[in-house]
């Protein structure tokens, strides 16, 4: 079966961890190779995204405070603002390219608001340009770049993370590169680097031996796990049993959840797993916006497939399309041997009740993207043979 996402590792990366067993220092170095792969002066590594950016708002000092959200986005985002004692505020986003609509924005933004989240959803970059206009003002509301999913993204030429107080990657499984677990905060301001650093060094404690197994468990489950040959099985025990939704867990629909690892430094096997495939991630992302243009060039025309339009310098973390009978594309691509996936938002955070109530209106928008978007595998891991393939078997769906 061609699998939706691939970990992308190889023998080097197995290399790289394996040494961090008993080579120190792969945090630091981590840090380091992010700093100059992003161009920004200081760098924070965290056992994932939403921990570094619960340290960001800590540092900041924001309490009680709002803190705007796309209403189309991770539910650990919403999660975190509520667990830093602050509230989200969810705006609704365009379907063009499924990031924030600046009507919305606009109008949500109040006395209250500390900050804005610039999402660049499956790396289709924001118009950054349109977001300081409809900020000019209020220079006290900082920008939160949200580059979990934008690795690589580029607007008006210049990476997207190059503007903002700070931005927040996360280098999960099935992102463009990959630490099993981890995020990163940057950011240019010595001072927030500086109370960042000291929240965390004063709350989290270092990973275990335990964990750090664990997670190099994982490396190869991800590694191996995710390869044609046994990603039947894999699928399987995910569609059909539930047994690895642990894997995949990151809200409940009722109540403020938070990981056990989040206040735990990034195991030192994987910084160093990490710095190694910082060195690969030009590749990484170009093969992603190859395999996602082929699709769009060669499917533009397809019944019953539309396709989102973002502006240039996209990264494509994921390749998106809307298809409003969402399931039975899915189950007849999966009788082509073919994985398309829904999971990685097929919800906007308006229609969980914990975060209902912070909804800024309707947000048709997000709920309508939430309920047709459909994900075709654009992962380094494909072949040739396997683009064509889904293409093939795309078009065989569109003349049903």
């Amino acid at each position: 079966m061609i699998p939706r996402l691939s970990a992308p590792f190889d023998v080097t990366d197995a290399g790289a961890l394996v040494s961090g067993w008993v080579r120190p220092g792969g945090e630091v170095a981590f840090e380091a190779a992010v700093a100059e792969m992003t161009g920004k002066r200081f760098v924070l590594a965290f056992p994932s995204g939403r921990s570094g950016f619960h340290a960001l708002i800590k540092a900041m000092g924001w309490q009680d405070r709002e803190i705007v959200l796309p209403a189309y986005t991770c539910a650990v985002m919403g999660n975190t603002v509520l667990a830093s004692g602050n509230r989200p505020r969810l705006v609704d986003i365009e379907d063009s390219d499924f990031n924030m609509g600046f009507r919305a924005l606009a109008s949500a933004v109040g006395r209250d608001t500390a900050a804005v989240v610039a999402t660049h959803m499956y790396g289709f970059p924001m118009d950054l340009e349109g977001l300081g206009k409809v900020l000019e003002g209020r220079p006290e509301v900082v920008v939160i770049q949200d580059c979990a999913l934008a690795l690589g993204a580029r607007y008006q030429g210049r990476p997207v993370w190059r503007d903002g107080l700070a931005v927040m990657f996360s280098f999960s499984l099935g992102k463009h590169l990959s630490t099993v677990e981890g995020g990163v905060m940057a950011t240019d301001d010595e001072g927030l680097y500086a109370a960042m650093k000291d929240y965390r060094d004063g709350t989290h404690h270092p990973a275990g031996i335990v964990r750090a197994a664990r997670q190099s468990a994982f490396f190869m489950a991800g590694w191996l796990g995710l390869r044609p040959w046994l990603y039947s099985l894999v699928h399987g025990l995910t569609t059909r049993t539930g047994a690895l939704g642990f894997l995949s867990k990151h809200y409940e629909p009722n109540r403020v959840y938070l990981p056990p690892n989040f206040r735990e430094r990034l195991p030192n096997c994987l910084g160093h797993l990490g710095a190694n495939q910082v060195g690969k991630a030009s590749g990484l992302v170009s093969r992603r916006i190859e395999i996602s243009e082929a699709y769009r060039r060669e499917l533009a025309g397809v019944p019953g497939l539309s396709w989102p339009s973002p502006r240039d310098g996209a990264s494509f973390s994921h390749c998106p399309c809307l298809i409003e009978d969402r399931d039975g594309f899915i189950a007849f691509m999966t009788g082509q041997g073919i994985h398309v996936g829904k999971e990685v938002f097929d919800y906007a955070l308006p229609d969980i009740p914990l975060f209902a109530p912070f909804a800024d209106g309707d947000c048709l928008e997000a709920k309508k993207v939430a309920r047709w978007v459909a994900l075709l595998p654009n992962h380094p891991g494909l072949s040739d043979n396997d683009v064509e393939q889904v293409i093939a078997a795309t078009k065989r769906w569109g003349v049903l």
